[in-house]
């Protein structure tokens, strides 16, 4: 994937501080830390996570999930605020699932919803309404110009291997929101599927999976890049490179030139042109800004807290957006 030189200058100051941060045996970025951890209050639950930018990359969203004490109702909760935590909108709360992820479209018109456990994807408008599932699935992303999404079906593949139950369905799908319309793409998926998403020119879908080959350790997994074109209906898969990492909550750049994902509750950014990803910050949910130079992520400060967290590439720091401790508790 060639590299221009406009991006190429975006990205240098961030490898050099990163290949350093690896040198020194610590690749967690430093500067002003967020919130820190507290003392977990039992049966209390004030979790802000999920962040998303809005296309004009001065607005965000994100989920908020809350349980008062001595209580069994649980909440979640769709905010919107500036990037500063500033001007914030209850956008909706999120009912009869809970969720686990939300994403803005090119148009800023609509939100991409994801159920925790069940696999379902909701659409919403952005002021709240019309709230309804579109399908099943996971994984959703956006169209780059259209209101069309890419998501993946699993019936439980693995699982229902082992035991000899269900056929394995594993499945790329496309949707289109105005018609209603959903196709699979016409291929066969052995292996997992990683970060479903489309080319920037939206011609394209793109995944990731890995593979083991014969007699190696799993520590040896080879990353393959795959690209289908929806007009010829020709898939190609190229091997990256040796890997033992797994790309969960992972999210490309616009240019698709790099990506940012969870790994064992660390932030990585992946550059395809070097083969390489480093290690930035402890978190999880990244979302990286059109820019390429700032990623909000989730900062999880026990098992029923979590912040949302700025790290900034272009002075390795790290600020709190929206403290759980500034939320209501319905």
């Amino acid at each position: 994937m060639a590299i221009t030189q406009p991006f190429w200058n975006s990205i240098s100051k961030a490898l050099v501080v990163a290949t350093a941060l690896l040198f020194s045996g610590c690749v967690t970025a430093q500067g002003n830390n967020p919130t820190p951890a507290s003392t977990p209050v039992p049966g209390l639950v004030r979790m802000a996570y999920s962040p998303t930018w809005a296309p004009d990359g001065q607005r965000i969203a994100f989920l908020f999930r809350s349980r008062k004490e001595n209580s069994q109702e649980v909440h979640d909760i769709l905010y919107s605020s500036l990037l500063d935590g500033s001007d914030l909108v209850k956008v909706r709360e999120l009912r009869p699932a809970r969720f686990k992820t939300v994403s803005w479209d090119a148009s800023g018109e609509n939100f991409l919803l994801t159920s925790e456990d069940t696999e379902e994807i909701y659409l919403m408008d952005k002021n709240g309404e019309n709230f309804r599932k579109l399908s099943d699935g996971d994984s959703p992303n956006w169209h780059p110009t259209e209101a069309r999404f890419v998501s993946t079906f699993d019936n439980t593949c693995e699982a229902n291997d082992r035991v000899g139950g269900t056929q394995c369905q594993r499945q790329i799908r496309l949707y289109d929101v105005a018609t209603g319309v959903l196709t699979a793409l016409p291929i066969k998926l052995e292996r997992e599927v990683y970060a479903p998403a489309w080319s920037s020119d939206g011609l394209k879908v793109l995944w990731l999976s890995t593979k083991t080959p014969l007699s190696k350790e799993l520590d040896q997994r080879v990353l393959e890049y795959h690209t289908y074109n929806l007009a010829s209906q020709s898939h190609q898969s190229v091997d990256v490179n040796p890997s033992a990492l797994t790309f969960a909550d992972a999210e490309w750049s616009k240019d698709r030139s790099l990506m940012v994902f969870n790994y064992l509750s660390n932030i990585h950014m992946y550059f395809f042109s070097l083969s390489q990803s480093f290690a930035i910050t402890p978190g999880t949910d990244p979302s990286l800004s059109e820019d390429n130079t700032r990623v909000l992520y989730t900062n999880r400060l026990g098992e029923n807290r979590a912040d949302i967290a700025l790290f900034d590439r272009r002075d390795n720091s790290i600020s709190t957006v929206i403290s759980h401790r500034s939320l209501p508790l319905e």
